[in-house]
């Protein structure tokens, strides 16, 4: 009984049961479909914010690039001129957007959030002090050009409107120096990163300014005066380290405003029977044997403008001239630069301007001239000389100041016009405003020293290539120089060479291939195709923040000679600063995928 009262089928059942089932089904359908849209709209949101965040931060990276250009382009110059005013208000439209992006109501549960919104607050705050930092510096680009918005003529004027600038450019960094960047506490990955980039565009910026204020008002100083400065004028046909060789010297005073040139004269009429002492151990120690404390034309042996124009003062004044306040040089491409601005000149009854300078006094000013005739030899070497004379007193007449400023910047860039002055408050400015002739610890510097009599240089090109490697404790550099010989068949001796027995005959460049290695390189090496033995070192050890590696050099007419150089750098260090060599033609750099010409880039940044 009981087997068949269990093998009964259960009644079915209840329709309210039924109905029960029925909505537990819809519920859990209802619910699964809810969590799936809630699902979707996690996800729809998620990407938004996304997207939202990642536009945010392309225009905040893209403020941060204009930024980053604007700061090497607040030069004095660039002030006067009114440059870096379009990149800094579209640095600042960049970062509006990033930060409205930042800022938006969307963003608004994820900012509540402990660690995401941190990140998403400091976004916020960065991109509206970057923004900020934008305007301030846009605004006073706009004043600085204001203050010379017409014709400032020499005199006093002159040096209102550089004091004016200088007050200017403290103005803007001192606003920029009181923006608030936001928290920086706890911050993660990218935002960090973010928040050390603009850190140290912000403070570039400062920096710039800042520069450019020491620049202006040391300039103004200079102008009021009254200062009395020892001119050098160089010779890029000879050339030495960084600059031409000096073949004339004078005065050069300043006074309201104004510049009085006294008379250049040779420097080979200044020759010294006995050196005066050495100030600079190092220019004594690795360039002692070529005499630059009494033969002015060896002074330039290294780039280091202090050593050489520090010892240029005391020859001066053993010479009998005034004590003088500093050192001003010049060379070809300077004057050049100058008369882009002032327009032609007047010397010896020649027409002397921009387009025709640089074939006169690298060439044409030597031919048809009898080596045995002194006249003839007197007015060679003043020919330099007069012009330098007729060009600086000619600025005097330069009403455009930008143009004026931006012409010295042109020259400077290049090591093609120089300042230095024993009063360290003026050489910090000198250094301020890139024109103290000065090499870093990281500088790398190439040049060919003449030594043959001759005014070769504008002949010989030099192509210079640097290849970088790893190496298990750094960097391995490989440094390639090669050198054409170009003269043409019947130069005059003035320029193929005055003794045609000597150095290897009329029109061999004879010479020093000298290379300044930065401070840090360690297993240095010279290679001389031409050497037999061992290479020779006519030079060897530091020199002030660098290290001087020198070899005597010999290139034929027609011939062309590669030198090699090989270095380390340790790790850690992952870039040097190539240092222009201010020959004409320019020296051609190749490092990777970069090519460029010394003479038009000047110092150049190569990273590895």
């Amino acid at each position: 009984m009981s087997q068949q009262a269990d093998a009964r089928p259960a009644p079915p059942a209840s329709d309210g049961s039924r109905r029960a089932v029925r909505r537990a089904r819809r519920r859990r359908l209802w619910l699964r479909r809810l969590a799936w849209g809630l699902g979707i709209a996690v996800v729809v949101y998620v990407a938004v914010a996304a997207l939202l965040v990642w536009s945010a931060r392309s225009s905040a990276q893209d403020g941060l690039d204009r930024l980053e250009e604007a700061s090497e382009t607040l030069t004095t110059a660039d002030l006067l001129e009114g440059e870096g005013e379009a990149v800094l208000r579209a640095a600042r439209g960049k970062f509006e957007t990033a930060n409205d992006r930042f800022g938006s109501p969307l963003l608004e549960p994820v900012r509540v959030l402990p660690v995401l919104g941190r990140q998403v607050r400091s976004l916020e705050d960065m991109s509206g002090a970057a923004a900020e930092v934008s305007r301030v510096s846009a605004d006073g680009v706009a004043e600085a050009a204001a203050v010379v918005a017409g014709e400032v003529p020499a005199g006093p004027e002159r040096v209102e409107a550089l004091r004016e600038l200088a007050e200017v450019s403290e103005g803007i960094s001192s606003q920029i120096a009181v923006v608030d960047l936001g928290d920086d506490e706890a911050l993660i990955g990218p935002v960090d990163s973010a928040r050390q980039r603009l850190e140290d565009e912000v403070l570039g910026v400062e920096e710039a300014l800042l520069r450019s204020r020491d620049a202006a008002s040391a300039l103004a100083d200079l102008l009021e005066g009254p200062s009395r400065y020892l001119l050098l004028a160089g010779n890029n046909a000879e050339m030495r380290a960084g600059t031409g060789m000096f073949l004339s010297a004078g005065l050069l005073e300043m006074e309201d405003g104004r510049l009085t040139v006294g008379e250049m004269g040779p420097t080979a009429d200044l020759l010294l029977p006995e050196g005066v002492p050495y100030l600079d151990e190092d220019l004594e120690a690795r360039w002692g044997w070529m005499g630059p404390n009494r033969e002015w034309r060896n002074l330039a042996a290294s780039p280091r403008l202090e050593a050489s124009a520090e010892l240029a003062t005391s020859m001066w004044e053993a010479n009998g001239g005034p004590p003088v306040e500093g050192v001003v040089t010049v060379d070809v491409v300077a004057l050049a630069d100058l008369l882009g601005v002032t327009g032609p000149v007047e010397v010896d009854g020649e027409v002397v301007d921009q387009d025709n300078v640089l074939p006169l006094l690298l060439h044409d000013q030597y031919l048809d001239l009898d080596p045995a005739d002194g006249e003839d030899q007197a007015a060679r070497q003043d020919r330099l000389g007069d012009t330098a004379e007729a060009v600086m007193a000619q600025l005097n007449e330069v009403e455009d100041l930008p143009a004026l400023v931006g012409a010295l910047r042109s020259a400077t860039g290049g090591r093609n016009l120089m300042a230095w002055s024993p009063d360290q408050q003026v050489q910090q400015a000198w250094r301020a405003a890139g024109v103290d002739g000065s090499i870093g610890a990281d500088s790398l510097l190439v040049a060919l020293l003449n030594r043959g009599g001759n005014k070769l240089d504008p002949f010989v090109s030099v192509e210079t290539s640097l290849d970088t490697a790893a190496a298990d404790d750094g960097t391995a550099l490989t440094l390639e120089v090669t050198v054409t010989n170009d003269v043409p068949e019947g130069e005059p001796y003035y320029i193929s060479g005055i003794d045609p027995d000597s150095v290897g005959g009329a029109g061999t460049y004879a010479g020093f291939l000298s290379i300044w290695f930065p401070e840090a390189a360690t297993d240095i090496e010279m290679e001389d195709p031409d050497a037999t033995d061992e290479v020779v070192l006519v030079a060897n050890g530091p020199d002030g923040p660098t290290q001087v590696r020198s070899i005597d050099i010999r290139v034929p007419p027609g011939e062309t000679r590669t030198y090699v150089a090989r270095f380390r750098l340790p790790e850690g260090v992952d870039s040097l600063l190539v240092e222009p060599s201010a020959r004409v033609p320019g020296m051609q750099w190749t490092s990777g995928a970069e090519e460029w010409s010394d003479d038009v880039e000047g110092a150049r940044r190569i990273f590895w």
